[in-house]
This record gives C-alpha cells, structure tokens and sequence, in this order.
C-alpha cells in the first residue's frame, strides 16, 4: 500500500499535469482564434487606412461563436480534476486513519465540491453556478473590443497591425494570450482550491487536529512548519 509521501506526490504531479493540459488547451484556443478572425480584421484594417467606416461587429461576433465552442473544454478539465483530486485525497486519509467512513466521507466531499462549482451529481454544469457565470464572463470580450480599436486607431501599417493583434491574442515570449492572461491563474488557484476544500472536508469529518507540512524551509519559514 502507498505511502501519505507517495500518494502526497502522486497528487502534487496530477495538478502540474491538470495546470499543463489547461496551458495546452488555452495556447491551442488562443491560435484557432486568431487564425478564425484574422480575414476580418484585415478587412476593417484596410477599410481603416482608406478612411471608410470601420465595423468591428463581426470580429466580436467570431470571438462570441469562437469563445463559446471551445472555453467549456478549458472548464471541463477543471471538473475532471477535482474528481482526481478527490479520489486521491481519499487515499491519502486512508493511509492515515483506520475508519470505516472513507467512503462516506469522500461522497461528502464530491458533493462539496461539486456544490462549490457548480456541477451537478452527473458532471453537468448548473445554469447560474459557478463554472457557468465564469463562462459568461464579458471580460475577454471588453478587453478585446477595446485593444482591437486601439489597434486599428493606432499606426496605419497593416503588417504592424496584424502582428499587434497576433501578440495580443496568441501571446509572445514576453507575454500571455489573451486566453490565458484571463484564465490560467484564475484555473490554477481553482484546482488548490479543490484540493484544500476535499482535504479540509476530510478533516473535519475525521476531527484530525494535526497535518503533515510537506513544503521545504526557507529562512522566512515559520515557526511550527520547521517543527
């Protein structure tokens, strides 16, 4: 049988691993964006330069359609992690305690969670839950419109303006996409959260008043993680 080490690890390569697949999924929405909108962009751009009226409605429509095809596939990963975590957190106790609750509580601990994100018992999104207001978020779209406009009102050079929207959307080495920079920390600190809040159900079900510290110590660790 495992270890609490063992399983401990085995849990901290599972979120790296969730975290990864999130980078990959949002790099690869990211490009699949801009490949989908750059035809329209190049048209207003040019109508831009020639001084005609510009209409940015269908760059925001295809960002609209775009967004809500593919975003709920960055979310649905985040459900099936707090499932992994789950059982893996129930291992984890299991090596600790000798009760004959586990079960018991790791289905307290789906229903916790599943409550905290809005899921239903059979993984289904909850209309007005969590996950489902997060995916209705206007923020990307704000931040679009308004860097797409300062863009075309910025310099009159279609290539620059073009690599502008590339960077903005795609990202570069010195900066996140337009995905990411709204939602890989936000998905990041929501997986810990499904750790801490199964592990924190598991303990105050168990009435555990003692925790392993698995972290190394630095010179400003404190007192009682060094002991």
């Amino acid at each position: 049988m495992p270890t609490y080490k063992e399983i401990s690890r085995l849990k901290n390569d599972l979120l790296d691993a969730r975290e990864n697949k999130i980078k990959r999924t949002l790099s690869y929405q990211q490009q699949n964006l801009y490949d989908s909108l750059l035809n329209d962009f190049l048209k207003a751009a040019k109508d831009k330069i020639e001084g005609k009226k510009v209409d940015i409605y269908k760059l925001q429509a295809e960002l609209k359609k775009q967004y809500a095809l593919n975003f709920p596939e960055v979310m649905s990963e985040v459900v099936k992690a707090s499932e992994s975590i789950t059982n893996l957190n129930d291992r984890y106790f299991s090596t600790l305690v000798d009760s004959g609750r586990l079960g018991e509580i790791q289905d307290k601990t789906f229903a916790v969670i599943n409550k905290t994100l809005g899921v239903s018992d059979k993984g289904k999104l909850i209309t007005g839950g969590f996950i489902d207001k997060i995916i209705e978020n206007k923020g990307v779209q704000q931040a679009f419109t308004k860097k797409v406009n300062n863009i075309l009102n910025g310099s009159p050079d279609i290539v620059l303006m073009q690599h502008k929207l590339k960077e903005f959307i795609v990202g570069s080495k010195e900066s996140t996409g337009l995905l990411e920079r709204h939602y890989r920390t936000f998905a990041k600190d929501l997986i810990s959260n499904i750790d801490r809040t199964g592990a924190l159900v598991y303990a105050n079900e168990l009435e555990l008043n003692s925790f392993y510290y698995s972290g190394g110590i630095i010179l400003t660790s404190r007192s009682f993680c060094k002991s």
